[in-house]
């Protein structure tokens, strides 16, 4: 009994040992923090943290309360041991009217020729020349839209990591 428990735990050993095809990816380290504009939380803000090779960047979107959990590979994975330098942007795109209307709102009439005009409500035609493309707002300064301007770098080091950004209006 002895030697079969032996060979038990060797053959799930050399299991473990050799894995389910494990991942080629280096290794990443937890990355996780708060960000907020003048104290107040940021939800839905992009933070990225760029490396020097861009393939070993990072990033995420925060969740309601601010936080976030950067990624490199997969969700929440963190990012690869180095300097980086730190961007974060928030932007608001309008949100289109479905010619449908509200999803609780009363159906439309499902006529083509009424359907057809729904679509096309608002519909100037292609953009004038030399018409100027509305720009997204950025509900944060455009400072911290750039890596060049931002002034935000971290060192990611091989353990666990936090780095709140607490970004100012002014």
């Amino acid at each position: 009994m002895k030697l079969l428990n032996r060979l038990v735990v060797l053959g799930t050993t050399t299991l473990f040992s050799l894995g389910c095809g494990g991942s080629s990816n280096p290794p990443t380290y937890p990355v996780t923090g708060k960000v907020t504009l003048d104290g107040k939380e940021i939800e839905g803000a992009a933070v990225t943290f760029v490396a020097e090779k861009p393939e070993n960047s990072a990033a995420t979107k925060t969740k309601a309360d601010g936080t976030y959990e950067l990624a490199t590979f997969n969700a929440g994975d963190g990012a690869m041991p180095g300097s980086y330098k730190v961007m974060v942007t928030k932007y608001n795109q309008p949100e289109e009217e479905s010619p449908y209307g509200a999803p609780d709102a009363a159906p439309v009439e499902q006529d083509p020729e009424k359907i057809s005009e729904a679509y096309s409500k608002g519909y100037g035609g292609p953009p004038k020349k030399g018409a100027k493309q509305a720009k997204p707002d950025n509900e944060i300064p455009l400072k911290y839209a750039s890596v060049a301007t931002s002034g935000l770098t971290f060192t990611v080091e091989a353990k666990p990591n936090t780095f709140d950004i607490p970004l100012k209006s002014k």
